[in-house]
């Protein structure tokens, strides 16, 4: 196992789709409260880490992969809670922040 270096990928993947978490439960309650764009642009580096790959593999692969998404899955969720609100939530959450 050591000697794998997927292990590594695998590892390092992980602990960095549990870093979202925290990003995922913000955005869940204040949905406005992280740039799209900015996770847009993170999807398209990933995109463009993948294609730049000269050869594929799952230790190539997996990292850029689970990121982009991640990225695709948070921007969902986000544009989803934006168009559920009800204006008084809004409202509301902008209260909370001033």
């Amino acid at each position: 196992m050591a000697s794998d270096p997927l292990w590594a990928i695998v590892i390092v993947t992980a602990i960095e789709l549990l870093g979202f978490g925290p990003t995922a439960r913000k955005s869940w309650h204040r949905p406005y409260s992280e740039p799209m764009g900015f996770l847009g642009i993170l999807v398209v580096r990933n995109a463009l880490v993948i294609a730049a790959l000269e050869r594929y593999s799952t230790a190539t692969l997996l990292f850029p992969a689970a990121m982009a998404a991640a990225c695709v899955a948070l921007i969902a969720m986000m544009a989803w809670r934006r168009q559920t609100m009800t204006k008084d939530t809004q409202t509301e959450l902008c209260r909370e922040t001033s």
